[in-house]
């Protein structure tokens, strides 16, 4: 899927540097930055010999004498040429042109000695860290030592960073060791013995020369980093089959995140940070300092992932494992259903609608499914993937649209077959809009349609349909245009305006309209949930000079649909899935027929009449299919 998303505009910023205003005063390097539409920059002096420094950017002075560290300052997203001057000097010394983005926090660095003076930039990285960790970068700012490496304690920060290069960050846990710098004969070069670094932080070491020759010094910048995204989140459940209650540490932080967690039950969630995060459980009368866990794990959580460690296994047979739940955007009136299968004595298992739709063909032991699905009201039956014996019902599971469920199916007792589920949900997911393009207009050449100037099908050619993809909800620009010519100099086939949303319907966004012109049009699509034994069919009339028409049923011959207009789409209808034939009648008589379709229960039909009328290669009947899942 492909989804698109808008940038802000950031013109009001801009006076703040072009009328040449006095900058606003800067944060303490310590201060937490803003996520804001601008970007925010600071400067450190890491030049061996060289005075006081003034900075400035695009001409303007933004801090006068620094020494050390200053900033950060409010910048205007873009780019923009950084500079340092003498302090009270007129001319350039060292300058760097960057491109900051919005929301991007950049360290512009004056390193060398003073007669080869030299401006770094230096991206910071200030996303809040993993719990009771900070985030280590190392620059290498000496110019006449060899290559270096770094460490903290017993971590690895960098390993033959040259002169001018910037590490990677590397996470810590927050403590207290000694941070070492080496030659490449390991050598030690510079150290800074018992240096405290602390939980959320931003650390930036400057390895330095001094003005005594030979000798490396280290300039230590360490500044807040954002506060945890409230979507990046973790939390804990024991389904470890004859376990007593666990005691949950994580990142060695001095206390348990949480102290008593009984089975089959689930902990509430914590915000965190990106990066590692090591979980290690003990019983309720032991800790770190009695010995080792009673089972641990290390696991990554990036932006916007919500992770549940789940004890599982059985209490002679302990393991921690972290299952990971997209909160990703979804489809609108649809939810996301994991399914965890932690049952340690159960077979593989299938997973499906009382009614008959099959959501999972099989979860093995300790592993997991997910998909998305239509919002609604479910009754699952778990059956032996093997044997298709029935190993739980489990009736009225509510999936409402904007949220994902995560349901842990668990065996408390061996010797029963019987299994149990425990559904855990999560709220307020985004709903984008869900969108897929068709080529309808038989006459019109192969196009390329793009979304606000990005390309979303490339090569659509007549009678062909794509997939459905997330769009960002909004106001957004379609343009059509001769497949494979350059949007920037052709004149597009069609354009239109459109305000897409994540919270009504899908849509189908097709080409259609008069042999010497091509036009979209919008048809409103339901993919929701279909009852036992039920499809889904509506109609759309892009056939060139065939006016209205009728759509009949000769079975009953009932009007499914007494007046369908060129270039519009009828209603949905819910039918019994069966054998159907349609006649397109026009005042004349039948123009057109599908004969023979079967509508299977579960999908959804879109039957479009397309073609010409009386002219070659006439009329024909399109069938679009599209199922729920």
């Amino acid at each position: 899927m492909m989804r698109f998303f808008r940038k802000l505009s950031l013109v009001g910023l801009v006076i703040v540097l072009v009328a040449g205003m006095a900058p606003p005063a800067p944060a303490s390097a310590a201060d937490p930055p803003r996520q804001s539409d601008g970007a925010r920059v600071r400067f450190v002096h890491a030049s061996a010999g060289a005075p006081g420094l003034d900075a400035y950017a695009d001409g303007a002075l933004v801090t006068a004498g620094v020494r050390g560290v200053a900033g950060y300052f409010d910048v205007p997203a873009g780019e923009h040429t950084f500079s340092f001057r003498t302090e009270g000097g007129e001319s350039d010394e060292a300058a760097i042109t960057a491109t900051l983005d919005a929301g991007q926090h950049l360290t512009i660095a004056a390193i060398n000695r003073r007669a080869a003076l030299e401006a770094l930039a230096i991206p910071d990285d200030v996303s809040a860290p993993a719990r009771n960790a900070a985030r280590v970068t190392v620059v290498h700012a000496a110019p006449h030592v060899p290559p270096i490496t770094a460490e903290w304690g017993s971590a690895a920060l960098v390993d033959g960073l040259e002169y001018g290069a910037v590490s990677e960050p590397v996470q810590v846990l927050a403590g207290t060791a000694d941070l070492t710098v080496t030659a490449p004969d390991d050598a030690l070069l510079a150290a800074d013995t018992a240096r405290p670094i602390a939980a959320g932080s931003a650390v930036t070491v400057f390895v330095v020369e001094t003005e005594t020759p030979d000798e490396v010094g280290l300039t230590v910048v360490e500044s807040a980093t954002q506060e945890p995204d409230p979507d990046t989140q973790f939390r804990f459940a024991n389904m470890a089959r004859g376990t007593d209650a666990l005691r949950v540490y994580v990142n060695r932080e001095p206390a348990p995140i949480y102290p008593q967690v009984p089975f089959s039950s689930i902990t509430n969630y914590f915000a965190t940070g990106q990066g590692a995060h090591l979980v290690e459980v003990y019983r309720l009368d032991a800790g770190p300092e009695s010995g080792p866990p009673l089972a641990a794990t290390t696991a990554d959580i990036g932006p916007d992932e919500s992770v549940i460690f789940v004890a599982q296994g059985t209490a002679d047979d302990l393991e921690i494992a972290a299952y990971t739940s997209d909160l990703g955007p979804l489809p609108p009136a649809s939810a996301r259903l994991h399914v965890v299968n932690v049952a340690a004595g159960s077979p593989a298992f299938q997973v499906a609608r009382v009614e008959g739709d099959v959501l999972f063909d099989r979860i093995a032991a300790f592993e997991q499914g997910s998909r998305v699905v239509p919002a609604g009201s479910y009754n699952l039956r778990l059956t032996n993937a093997a044997t298709g014996a029935v190993l739980m019902d489990h009736s009225g599971i509510v999936l409402q649209a904007g949220t994902v469920t995560t349901l842990f199916v668990l065996d408390e007792d061996p010797d029963d077959p019987w299994l149990n589920a425990i559904p855990l949900v999560a709220n307020n997911v985004p709903q984008h809009a869900s969108v897929r393009w068709a080529h309808l207009h038989l006459q019109g050449p192969a196009v390329d349609i793009t979304v606000d100037g990005e390309p979303v099908a490339t090569g659509l050619a007549y009678k062909t349909v794509t997939g459905y993809e997330l769009i960002e909800p909004g106001m957004v620009a379609l343009a059509a245009y001769p497949a494979g010519s350059d949007p920037a100099t052709t004149e597009p086939l069609a354009t239109l305006s459109i305000e897409l949303t994540g919270a009504t319907f899908p849509r189908t966004i097709y080409l259609y309209g008069p042999p010497d012109a091509i036009q979209f049009g919008v048809a409103p699509d339901s993919l929701e949930l279909l009852p036992e034994g039920r499809a889904r069919v509506r109609f759309i009339n892009t056939a060139i000079d065939t006016g209205s028409v009728a759509v009949i049923n000769p079975t009953d011959g009932s009007r499914v649909v007494p007046d369908l207009q060129f270039g519009l789409a009828s209603a949905n209808a819910t039918v019994d899935a069966g054998v159907y034939t349609f006649n397109f009648v026009r005042d004349s008589g039948p123009v057109a027929s599908i004969q023979g379709i079967r509508l299977e229960a579960g999908t959804n039909y879109a039957l479009v009449l397309a073609g010409v009328y009386l002219e070659e290669p006439g009329l024909e009947v399109i069938a679009l299919e599209a199922r729920p899942w």
